[in-house]
């Protein structure tokens, strides 16, 4: 017993003395994010926060949270005791499920659904844009959710490439499209930025499937699952 007690005691400081930072992102990152952070902010415990971009982007500001990891950074007004610093790059693909065939032409999408999510203000415009393709837009609430939802109705699912590359199984296919824009995923710190993210900014591209903020986008090309 007195062995027992007194390993409690040893975690007890030692948990003590461990750093403990606050982080936020949004509901389809965070499976990514969270294991990735563990990694990498190593001897560094995460408090795992998720919420809308903006709500995140708030609280950093007002200090109850340590950083958030967002998409909106660039399209919205941010409080004066923040920074916003680039971390990585993405743009939407197509997934595309085993037993479907999409069509070629101005209008692959003709009479089609289409189920649509992405991580910035953009949906309305990205609805806009496969209308033009000959879809009916559908929304979807999280990533994953566009997934499961296309493999249900037999339909193509538009979401950012690095999200549909880690949902997409076997035979599925993800194409990225020739829509206008960039997806940028920002770190919001506030003034001065932790000593422990500095390190975060470099690597965590490439734990998440990114591109490093500022590197070229991937050809157009039809691409299988990571184990595919």
């Amino acid at each position: 017993m007195l062995d027992h007690l007194g390993g409690i005691f040893d975690r007890a400081r030692a948990a003590a003395r461990a750093t403990t930072l606050n982080v936020g992102t949004f509901g389809s990152l965070a499976p990514w994010l969270f294991p990735a952070l563990e990694e990498l902010l190593d001897g560094v415990i995460v408090n795992q926060v998720t919420d809308h971009g903006d709500r995140l982007v708030e609280w950093v500001g007002e200090g109850s949270l340590d950083a958030a990891f967002v998409a909106i950074a660039n399209q919205m007004r941010l409080p004066a005791t923040v920074s916003a610093v680039p971390v990585a790059s993405d743009r939407l693909a197509r997934l595309t499920p085993a037993a479907l065939s999409v069509k070629g032409g101005r209008r692959p999408f003709a009479g089609l659904d289409v189920v649509a999510y992405t991580y910035d203000m953009s949906t309305d415009t990205l609805h806009q844009r496969l209308s033009e393709l000959g879809a009916r837009p559908r929304t979807a609430a999280t990533a994953e959710t566009a997934v499961r939802m296309a493999r249900l109705l037999g339909c193509p699912a538009v979401l950012p490439r690095g999200l549909g590359l880690a949902y997409a199984q076997e035979g599925e296919r993800v194409t990225t499209m020739s829509i206008p824009g960039r997806l940028t995923l920002f770190m919001v710190t506030r003034r001065p930025a932790p000593q422990a993210f500095a390190a975060v900014v470099r690597r965590l591209p490439g734990h998440l499937g990114l591109q490093r903020a500022g590197r070229p986008a991937p050809r157009s090309r039809d691409e299988g699952p990571p184990h595919a």
